[in-house]
This record gives C-alpha cells, structure tokens and sequence, in this order.
C-alpha cells in the first residue's frame, strides 16, 4: 500500500504522508500523548494543510473493519450505533446527515478532526456497494466529498427520491 500510494502522489505532482501510529487508541490519555509526538504532530500538521485527501468510507454494516482488529469494543460499536452513526472517514464518525457523532472514542482517535479534514479543498472518497449506501448518501448529505467515485448501482440508489 506505501508504494501505491507513493505512485499515485506522482502521478498527480503530490506528496504522500504516512502517519505511524494507531487509529484508535484506548484511552484519550495515550491518544493526546501520541499526538504531541512530533513525527505525528508534524504528520497531522501537513496533513491538515493538504490540498486533496483521498479516502474511503466505512458503513455501519462494516462493523469488523474496526471492531474486528481491536480499535472498538462490540458494545462502544452498539453505543455508535445508538448513537445514530451510519459511516465514518478517517475514524470519524457520522449520522445519516453527515454530521458528527459524539461518542467517547472520538477522543481516543489519532488523525484529523472531521473540522479539519471538511478543510481540505478537494476531499475524493471512494466507496460503493450495498453495505456502504448509507455512509455514501450521509456523506453526500453533509458535503463531506467534493468529489465521489462509486459503483454504478450506488451511483442509481443515491439519484432515487427517498
């Protein structure tokens, strides 16, 4: 994955930025300690002054994509749940309308907050498929892609009236 990131930086005259660190950590005390670290703190900081991001999203049916390598616990999954999220970019989680979802793990995650990451001019995200329809049209809703590259059945389920 480093090396086809670094490529496609090239291709497009861009950088690439690898942040070494978790996305989730267990407590907001490790997580605030990591993030003074200066190679993650200067990490975060270009990060943050990116012209483009390019990033997927995770549906609230992709529960093994975080829960599954042990960022989350099942219940703080069910608490997100609860909670209305239906997405997340970046370990950022998300309602129906693309807005932010309060929970406890908001602190323990190490990267952008969804204030910084809505800063970044060109924000493409890629994402499709039934388990992703939902986390696609919130993030649509709430203006979090500038620009989206799905799949052909996403792109008609997103063009019908609800």
């Amino acid at each position: 994955p480093f090396g086809a990131s670094a490529i496609l930086a090239q291709a497009f005259g861009g950088s690439v930025e690898h942040l070494h660190a978790p996305i989730i950590v267990r407590s907001d005390v490790v997580a605030l300690e990591l993030m003074r670290d200066p190679a993650i703190a200067q990490s975060l900081d270009r990060a943050a002054k990116a012209d483009v991001l390019l990033a997927g999203v995770g549906g609230r049916v992709d529960r093994i994509d975080l829960s599954g390598q042990g960022y989350l616990e099942p219940h703080e999954w069910e608490e997100l749940g609860a909670a209305g999220m239906v997405g997340d970019m970046c370990a950022r989680f998300f309602d129906k309308d693309g807005q932010s979802v309060q929970h406890d793990v908001s602190s323990r995650v190490i990267g952008l907050t969804m204030e910084q990451l809505q800063k970044i001019p060109t924000r493409l995200i890629v994402a499709g498929g039934v388990s992703k329809r939902a986390a696609v049209r919130a993030v649509l809703r709430g203006h979090l892609a500038t620009v989206l590259v799905t799949d052909c059945k996403t792109a008609e389920d997103l063009l019908k009236k609800e």
